[in-house]
């Protein structure tokens, strides 16, 4: 949000309930916790997604997100649930008119290893590099995660959304001799 990105999503959640919290804005507003995510609303149309638009071209490098990172904020409680489904990670180049998928992720909480820096948590914040190191650079002006499940009872929360990269110089006009 920092640097002009726009958080967007298929819906809300909080307001049905209503709540505060379970919003769009929560995407990227830089703040961990259950109070600060977002959950897609109870009986959206799919697909179900929540994702960022920038004000331009970047080079998309890495992203992160996680369900509750309260370990890492001083929450009282860990929320270890509302993590297990698919999540499919994608790009837009063209505002968002179409979006090209980059790959899926499959949640299983029967995998975990719950112990923070073990090797992989599911509800916590997990980063994955996306870009140039792994299959080219990606250039776009949006990035967005589809979930398999949205609303009430298994609905998939999704803390913070983070994206790594660099802006795309935009370059100088010309000269005319």
């Amino acid at each position: 949000a920092a640097n002009g990105a726009v958080p967007i999503s298929s819906g809300e959640l909080g307001p049905q309930l209503p709540l505060p919290y379970h919003i769009t804005a929560n995407i990227n507003d830089g703040i961990y916790g259950n109070n600060k995510s977002w959950i897609g609303g109870e009986g959206d149309a799919a697909p179900w997604y929540a994702g960022v638009l920038f004000p331009g071209m970047v080079e998309i490098t890495s992203i992160a997100f996680g369900r509750d990172n309260g370990d890492l904020t001083g929450e009282a409680n860990q929320l270890t649930d509302r993590c297990n489904g698919t999540y499919d990670l994608q790009y837009t180049s063209d505002g968002g008119a179409s979006w090209i998928s980059i790959g899926s992720l499959v949640y299983d909480v029967a995998g975990n290893d719950s112990a923070s820096g073990g090797l992989f948590t599911s509800y916590l914040r997990n980063e994955y590099l996306v870009g140039a190191s792994y299959l080219g650079a990606i250039l776009a002006n949006g990035l967005r995660v589809e979930v398999s499940s949205t609303g009430l009872g298994d609905g998939i929360a999704i803390d913070e959304l983070e994206v790594y990269g660099s802006v795309v110089p935009v370059p100088e006009p010309a000269t005319g001799a």
